[in-house]
């Protein structure tokens, strides 16, 4: 998936593709701390990391710059759903975030400029009915 917050080339050159990731904690680190780390094969400021509930289900991937949020970020329901999606770019949201319900519909469509809330924000019910929206600028 391309994200917004990297620079046309960085999409090009696959920054935040997994398979430009490799592991580098061990198994016995993985099953202690319920995540795996992966640095990156291109730039080794990069790593994601992959984040698990008891169950084994993926919980998390989010990826880091020198240690501060940055790319893509998904997290999920301890049954494997959705429940949140987003942006950041140096640790500050940035773009568009998703929140979801456990049944996996849309909760909120928020919209972030450098950390600020912008544009407009979509809140549902989990009919998946629009409740209500706000506007923001800054």
């Amino acid at each position: 998936m391309l994200t917004p917050t990297c620079t046309v080339n960085e999409q090009n050159n696959g920054v935040y593709n997994q398979k430009n990731y490799q592991r580098i904690t061990t198994d016995l680190d993985s099953s202690n701390k319920m995540y795996v780390v992966y640095q990156s094969l291109l730039d080794t400021n990069r790593a994601m990391i992959k984040y698990y509930w008891d169950n084994g289900k993926l919980q998390a991937i989010s990826f880091f710059l020198n240690h501060k949020k940055d790319g893509h970020w998904v997290q999920y329901f301890d049954n494997g759903v959705l429940s949140y999606q987003g942006n950041f770019l140096n640790d500050v949201m940035v773009d568009t975030q998703k929140i979801y319900f456990p049944s996996g519909k849309l909760s909120l469509f928020e919209v972030y400029n450098n950390g600020n809330k912008v544009g407009t924000w979509h809140y549902f019910n989990e009919n998946g009915t629009l409740e209500r929206i706000e506007t923001y600028s800054k």
